[in-house]
């Protein structure tokens, strides 16, 4: 044999074995269902899956500056409404006085209007006490509310803020300065480069001051020595005092307005829109 045939030699097949079952061990098969089959029903509704509780949360409870920043504007016109009303009192214990010159009044109106003007100053000097301090509740609270959105903490103490705005001139000089770093923190917190509000605090600082000035000589006015017209004056000036303080509250309650509102509420106030 010539030593290349093997190489030319066909290659050997290959056997595959494949192993099956006896025909008689196979299954017997399944018929298809030939009508429709019913629909699934649960005695309950499934409780697999996700549990999800819709009942609402119970909100937490409010410290006492955020409730008296709540009442604050009621407060506000409470108050406006007993100093307006206090000024009317001395207004009629006035008109008493000029009508007791032609001729005598009777003696139980004399009484009514003592009474009216002695309830309604004290009455007067209370509400603005707790004005006050509601004031004060509702500075600290709108404060922090200010630098928690600033993402800071509140940078005064809550001591030195009661200080600040209940001890007598130094709430004249430092209570608007806590004010001016509320709206400063408002107007940075939104992003905005000017804010129109602060010439506006300004400008109350101003009139809390000329006020307070006010206040001051009518109360030494009153109380000063004198006969019936000294007496008569120092009721007009008392009434004059009421009226400049209610004027003082209404533009006290814009400025809660214009603080509540935000960055952008004065210019909200100051916009007119007109029919196209």
């Amino acid at each position: 044999m010539h030593p290349t045939s093997a190489r030319t030699e066909a290659p050997r097949r290959r056997i595959r074995w494949l192993a099956r079952r006896p025909p008689e061990t196979l299954p017997v098969p399944r018929r298809a269902p030939s009508g429709p089959k019913p629909t699934p029903r649960y005695p309950a509704v499934p409780r697999w899956g996700l549990r999800q509780d819709f009942t609402p949360v119970p909100a937490a409870p409010l410290s006492a500056a955020e409730a008296a920043a709540d009442v604050t504007p009621f407060v506000l016109r409470l108050t406006t409404v007993i100093v307006f009303v206090a000024a009317a009192a001395e207004a009629l214990a006035y008109l008493l006085l000029v009508i007791n010159r032609a001729g005598p009044v009777p003696g139980w109106l004399a009484i009514v209007a003592t009474v009216a003007v002695f309830a309604t100053g004290w009455l007067a000097v209370l509400a603005v006490l707790a004005l006050i301090a509601v004031l004060a509740l509702w500075l600290q609270a709108a404060r922090a509310r200010a630098f928690a959105e600033l993402g800071t903490r509140e940078p005064r103490p809550v001591w030195q803020l009661w200080v600040y705005c209940l001890v007598p001139v130094v709430n004249l000089v430092a209570a608007p300065v806590l004010v001016l770093e509320l709206v400063d923190a408002q107007r940075r917190a939104d992003g905005a480069r000017t804010d129109r509000r602060a010439m506006f605090i300004r400008r109350w600082w101003a009139a809390w001051i000329a006020l307070t000035i006010v206040t001051v000589a009518c109360m030494a006015y009153s109380f000063a020595a004198g006969g019936l017209q000294h007496g008569a004056d120092a009721m007009v000036y008392t009434a004059l005092t009421y009226l400049l303080s209610g004027a003082f509250l209404l533009v006290t309650a814009r400025s809660v307005r214009m603080i509540d509102g935000g960055p952008t509420a004065r210019e909200r106030e100051e916009t007119r829109w007109l029919a196209a």
